[in-house]
């Protein structure tokens, strides 16, 4: 019987396309199983291409064929498959199951003696006995590639040798022959590289010697192999939009911040000067969660439409709800956006330093305990204070934000992470540009710092406990001096603990179950030195003399919930998702007690048809300062939402995804200025603010997105909705940011050679406001006070085109990417205000921003 090796299985094109998504991580072979054939088979040198399906704990769970050779051969290459073992593929940390694509590769083994042809006559050699050891990389990123095929060529008698790379990129042939050889590699996915290499003596037995040959190959083209996620993360609500790394880097007018990105979805209006203040379904903006590993974050944006205050490189993933956000979540009466870290590659250490026009940064990392841990740092830091001066004099303005994540993996079943981040803000002003001779400065600086440190463990292949932690210190103080006036100077300073422990029971997959406990304690301190409100009845002083007090103040509240939720599919394609937390909010000295449920059920009709339907209340604590008993009512319930939609979600194939949605949003007890007099045991005071306005908000979204993978990636979103307020005693009215059309076009074309072009269009509806008709002389303030209009108006429709080009150039270990970001290319005029001179007798546009472009320069190493 002539015998049959079976070279490694040959994992075409899975690591190569998953590292494009950094968020996912490939299989890795930890077992491999020979294949065997029935005796007697005749020689053949054939490939079998199998569709493995792996599940979350890294076993085979199923293998098909794709492109037979066969029998016996198929059925030999499934039975040594099945029996493989791997590390699971990872979605950020998380485990989860893929179907990949393998190539198992039989050969016959030539034995004996090989005849050449030399002039004419032949010689006789003996069997070959040399080995050769060698390294394959991605160029550019020194990522070890997986399953690569090598033939090794003896130019002399035309034999040839075939290996494969392991986990680690490396490969061993042996039984080469004496003297210069011809390496080859041609995958299809890479440039063909061709090699004069020479072996060393040796064989299977000697000790393992390191590579003396390292080659980097030069990604190129699109494989006509990809992963297939067949079991890809499950929604958590009817309606979620999870975006992935590529997805979020590269959209324009975003200056490459995925945090930034949820301005283009959905649901969400426009908001001025691209502030990041997000208006979800007609909701207010602090009615909108932001989440950053599953805690709630005061801060996800730097100053006056800065960037996020989280690296680029350390985002794995963003998740937006607009609406009906899970159970294990909540205080916020609208939706949620949820910003996941994630680990730079663990293969080796990396290095990241990148510079533009407004800011410059560097991250660092280095795994540890053989990979099963990672170290990250990274910095960033603006330097607008260079140039604002230019155009701004006085004018300053600047921000830092740092972080180190350290992840640990000890064991398979314990997952264990560090995060310190935190973030410095600063602006200010000197002089007075209609004044210049008066001195006048102003200065606004805020900032925090927080730690977080998590712990998962698998208690069970069924059970998970999830245990995080959260202390955060936030500050803000504003001071503003002046010749003429006393000072103001507003401080405010404060931390809250965030607690979350849970655990998840999924006994099958179709079936999980939740619960646990979500608690947050918080304590602020202010020290105010302001102005002081006038005394009832009387007139309001000089705004050029005001009266300065000064006032220390104390606030203290925690929160408790208890949550359970599950995730049922009840068959028929029918899965329900129900939730519920049980809420204690203490503030002002008192308890409130709350439920908030919300189910969603979502029926796939067909294999490309899903239905959509949610419901749910959630409440909201108020501010702080609108229940202090100094500045606001005690008394003032939490802000209640109430939520409902139904869609219908079809996804075509080939990474389309189109969804259609309509929504309905209510909100209840909102607390709102007020100046109206109460009385109270004969004496008189002010009600500063008083919770008797609704809000509400109805419409419809469209969705239409190809996810990341090919040449194209992005989405189209477009929402016709209306948002209204009622403020006793007046009727329903607009919202103040009510927008009924709000379009957005996000695209990504990959051009090929590492080139890629992306362009961003806006289109929405122009704010509502009133309009001044005319204006009345104030004597006792001096100065002139506006008559507005009774019928609202509105601004001009917005509209808006950013592009994008990023180009990446790739040395052996290291690449080097420039891109070049134009905010606004047409420069078009889209004031956010009007503007009027002093008496109003002058009407103009007011303020817009105009084009801006950027370029940056990034080294990846």
């Amino acid at each position: 019987m002539t015998r049959f090796i079976a070279t490694t299985a040959v994992l075409l094109t899975v690591s190569p396309v998953l590292a494009q998504d950094a968020q996912l991580t490939p299989p890795k072979l930890t077992k491999y199983v020979e294949a065997v054939v029935p005796i007697g088979t005749r020689s053949r040198d054939l490939d079998v291409v199998v569709l493995v399906t792996i599940d979350e704990k890294g076993a085979v769970s199923d293998v098909t064929i794709k492109t037979g050779a066969g029998e016996p051969w198929d059925s030999a290459a499934i039975a040594a498959v099945k029996q493989f073992g791997f590390e699971p593929a990872r979605e950020g940390e998380k485990a989860i199951a893929v179907q990949v694509p393998y190539v198992y590769r039989f050969f016959s083994k030539r034995r004996g003696r090989f005849v050449a042809r030399r002039r004419g006559r032949r010689a006789l050699h003996p069997t070959p006995g040399y080995r050769l050891a060698g390294e394959i990389l991605e160029k550019g990123t020194r990522a070890p590639l997986v399953a690569i095929p090598i033939v090794i060529t003896d130019p002399s008698t035309g034999r040839k040798v075939e290996v494969t790379t392991g986990p680690d990129g490396r490969f061993v042939a042996y039984g080469l022959a004496p003297g210069q050889l011809e390496l080859s590699i041609v995958t299809g996915e890479h440039k063909a590289v061709g090699k004069a290499v020479k072996g060393v003596p040796g064989d299977p037995n000697d000790a393992p010697i390191e590579p003396s040959v390292q080659l980097y190959l030069d990604p190129v083209g699109f494989s006509q192999y990809r992963t297939v996620i067949k079991d890809k993360p499950k929604a958590k609500a009817a309606t979620e939009i999870h975006l992935t790394e590529e997805e979020l880097r590269k959209v324009p007018g975003t200056f490459g911040d995925p945090s930034r990105v949820p301005a283009t979805l959905p649901g969400v209006a426009r908001s001025p000067f691209g502030l990041g203040y997000y208006v979800v379904r007609g909701a207010s903006f602090e009615n909108t969660g932001f989440f950053i590993d599953g805690h709630p974050s005061l801060f996800l944006y730097h100053l006056l439409g800065g960037p996020g205050v989280v690296h680029p490189e350390l985002i794995g993933s963003l998740t937006f709800y607009p609406g009906g956000y899970p159970a294990n979540f909540g205080r916020f009466a609208t939706g949620a956006i949820l910003l996941d870290t994630k680990d730079p590659p663990d293969d080796r250490w990396h290095g990241d330093v990148s510079i533009d026009l407004l800011k410059a940064s560097a991250l660092f990392s280095v795994p540890f305990d053989e990979k099963k841990g990672m170290v990250t740092a990274a910095v960033r830091r603006s330097y607008y204070e260079l140039f604002l001066p230019l155009v701004a004099e006085g004018t300053s303005l600047s921000y830092t934000d740092y972080q180190l994540r350290v992840t640990w993996n000890p064991t398979p079943q314990t997952r264990l992470k560090f995060l310190a981040l935190g973030a410095e803000d600063r602006v200010g002003s000197e002089g007075d540009p209609e004044e210049p001779d008066e001195e006048r400065n102003s200065d606004l600086a805020l900032g925090f710092h927080r730690l977080l440190f998590s712990a998962d463990f698998d208690v069970t292949p069924k059970v998970t406990l999830e245990n995080s932690v959260v202390w955060e210190y936030d500050h803000t103080s504003s001071q503003q001096t002046s010749e003429e006036n006393d000072d103001i100077d507003v401080g405010f300073g404060g931390y809250f603990f965030s607690i979350r422990s849970g655990a998840v029971y999924k006994p099958n997959k179709r079936f999980k179950l939740q619960g646990g406990l979500d608690a947050l304690i918080a304590d602020v301190d202010a020290d105010l030195q302001v102005p002081s409100f006038p005394p009832l009845s009387d007139p309001r002083p000089p705004i050029f003399n005001p009266i300065i007090i000064n006032q220390s103040l104390a606030d203290q509240f925690y929160s408790i919930a208890l949550y359970a939720a599950a995730d049922w599919d009840v068959g028929g394609g029918v899965r329900i998702i129900p939730g519920v937390r049980g809420l204690m909010d203490h503030y002002s000295g008192e308890a409130r007690w709350n439920a908030d449920p919300r189910l969603a059920v979502r029926w796939q009709v067909h294999d490309q048809w899903t239905l959509t339907g949610m419901g749910a209340i959630v409440n909201q604590i108020p501010p702080g300062f609108q229940t202090n008993e100094e500045f606001g009512d005690p008394s003032i319930d939490p802000v209640r939402g109430t939520q409902g939609s139904f869609g219908v979600e079809w996804e075509p194939g080939d990474g389309w995804e189109i969804k259609l949605e309509g929504f309905y949003n209510f909100l209840d007890n909102m607390a709102r200025p007020s100046g109206a007099a109460l009385t109270d045991d004969g004496g008189f005071d002010r009600a500063l603010w008083t919770a008797d306005m609704k809000g509400r908000a109805y419409g419809a979204e469209l969705l239409v997105r190809k996810r990341f993978g090919g040449r194209v990636h992005g989405w189209l979103a477009y929402t016709l909705s209306r948002a209204e307020r009622l403020r006793p005693p007046a009727d329903w009215d607009t919202y103040e940011i009510d927008q009924t059309h709000i379009l957005n076009l996000a695209w990504t074309v990959q051009l090929g050679a590492d080139w890629s072009a992306s362009a961003r269009f806006q289109l929405t509806s122009g704010n509502p406001f009133y309009p001044v008709t005319g204006s009345r002389y104030d004597a006792d303030r001096d100065r002139y006070e506006p008559v507005y209009a009774e019928e609202r108006d509105r601004l001009p429709f917005f509209h808006r085109l950013d592009i994008r080009i990023d180009k990446r150039w790739r040395f052996d270990t290291w690449m080097l990417e420039a891109y070049l970001d134009i905010q606004n290319v047409y420069n078009a005029t889209n004031p956010e205000v009007q503007r009027y001179s002093f008496d109003y007798s002058i009407q103009s546009a007011g303020l817009s921003v105009p084009i801006l472009p950027t370029l940056g320069l990034r080294a990846v190493f």
